[in-house]
């Protein structure tokens, strides 16, 4: 599908005039530079590591986005252009139960009191959610006032389920570690390793596997757009490092980078074409959106990498729990303490050797 250009008489490239507005009147490569230069104080508190280290850190980040791409690549996954079967709110729950009941009993006695809280909140305008919820159609987790909520659009069929559990999890980790406020560069590690395990369980009790995999071709396209963002925050943050500022030239670099990469397995592609519009006004409008997704998000840059590589360990360590009994229990203890591990810790306990992770 070709993506266009449209151009505001500001000469910002934008989407959509009406939503975007309150934006534009900002944008500049030196206010993008500013976002980015508070995203290297906040990476380098997220990492615990100098300025100095930095650099090298975003090269293992680049590395990790690289291995992750691969891995998606060798996949194969098929599935069934069927429509999925109602599963209602209640068998979701059912399913969620007995899932934990083999996991971890003592978890299913927090899924439980999440229940008779009623803290499983479908109205996105409840007042205990309605002013810090993010996304209204997405499952997510939320603190308010001090309370762990998870908001939950159901679609009511079998995807519910594998959201629930993802999202439990994130619950387990926020109601064993209150007042906790870092993000942790794992963050995303452990619950889609969970939701890995509720597919299993899932297939194991009778469900279609083709049908399942729609929810891992929907965590790889996800994916995808992550590492995009992340491939080009990275490059500006290299540049921004190495050079001290951020300018239209930098952005027209990378955007010959993105053609030169894609010519490697296409030789005649013309990102030109493929966009529907010139390099500088894809330039522009590539650095538009980075500048607002970092206004309304200031842990942009580590999310996206945390969904990237937290499910290129999720999916090598879900191979290996049939054979590996330890790696369940110490994903429990994980879980319930990730605020407290740094990813070195984790690895070691998981016996990952980071240093596979990384080119030679």
């Amino acid at each position: 599908m070709k993506k266009e250009c449209h151009m505001l008489k500001n000469d910002v490239l934008i989407n959509d005039q009406e939503e975007q507005k309150e934006y534009t009147d900002y944008f500049s490569f030196e206010n993008l530079q500013i976002l980015l230069e508070e995203q290297i104080k906040i990476l380098k508190d997220t990492f615990n590591i100098t300025a100095e280290k930095l650099n090298d850190k975003l090269t293992e980040m680049t590395d990790i986005i690289i291995l992750q791409r691969i891995q998606s690549e060798e996949n194969n996954l098929t599935y069934k252009k069927t429509p999925l079967k109602k599963v209602s709110k209640q068998q979701t729950i059912f399913l969620c139960k007995t899932f934990l009941s083999e996991i971890n009993p003592s978890w299913l006695a927090i899924f439980n009191n999440l229940l008779e809280n009623n803290n499983i909140i479908e109205d996105r305008n409840d007042p205990r959610i309605k002013d810090v919820i993010r996304y209204d159609d997405i499952w997510q987790s939320i603190k308010s006032n001090n309370e762990n909520y998870i908001f939950a659009p159901w679609q009511e069929n079998i995807m519910d389920s594998i959201s629930l559990i993802h999202e439990f999890t994130h619950y387990i980790t926020a109601v064993k570690n209150k007042g906790r406020k870092d993000y942790h560069e794992l963050e995303e590690f452990s619950s889609i390793f969970w939701e890995k395990q509720m597919e299993k369980f899932l297939e194991k009790i009778g469900y279609d596997k083709e049908i399942i995999n729609i929810w891992e071709l929907n965590r790889q396209a996800s994916i995808i757009l992550n590492e995009h963002d992340c491939f080009s925050y990275i490059y500006l943050l290299k540049t921004l490092l190495r050079n001290n500022k951020i300018t239209m030239d930098d952005k027209l670099s990378w955007i010959n980078i993105i053609e030169e990469n894609a010519r490697q397995t296409c030789p005649d592609y013309d990102i030109e074409k493929d966009y529907n519009c010139s390099k500088e006004e894809l330039a522009r409008e590539e650095g538009y959106d980075e500048f607002k997704k970092l206004l309304t998000n200031e842990l942009e840059i580590i999310e996206s990498y945390s969904y990237i590589v937290g499910e290129y360990y999720a999916k090598e360590l879900s191979k290996k729990t049939t054979e590996d009994k330890d790696i369940i229990p110490n994903m429990i203890e994980i879980t319930e303490n990730l605020p407290n591990l740094s990813s070195k810790e984790i690895l070691e306990k998981l016996h990952i050797n980071p240093k596979t992770l990384t080119k030679s």
